[in-house]
């Protein structure tokens, strides 16, 4: 079986906010477009995001996971519970692009 990594899920995440945001691209993203992104998802979940913290993320910045705080307010802003409440609820909609491949074990 084949499921989704981590980075999956975060780059169909950061599609949605896209969306929802109808801005333009955010590869032409300057500082303040992350400093009102910060401002939304402050008011919605109250939750501070520091916008490196928001570059890391857009810049595709792999080198480290984000915090489950991170992850749970970018879900949260998206209308979902949590990090874990996305993950279950799109976890068929993902298009893998580094899946993990999980073997049936028998014991």
């Amino acid at each position: 079986m084949t499921i989704p990594a981590e980075h999956d899920y975060i780059e169909k995440c950061k599609h949605q906010i896209e969306c929802r945001l109808e801005w333009k691209e955010s590869r032409e993203w300057k500082n303040r477009d992350y400093e009102y992104l910060a401002e939304l998802i402050s008011a919605k979940t109250k939750v501070a995001i520091s916008v490196s913290t928001f570059k890391r993320i857009w810049q595709n910045d792999r080198s480290r996971t984000p915090h489950v705080s991170t992850l749970n307010a970018l879900a949260v802003f998206l209308d979902y519970e949590n990090w874990n409440d996305y993950k279950t609820k799109l976890r068929d909609e993902i298009k893998p692009d580094h899946s993990v491949t999980v073997k049936n074990q028998k014991k």
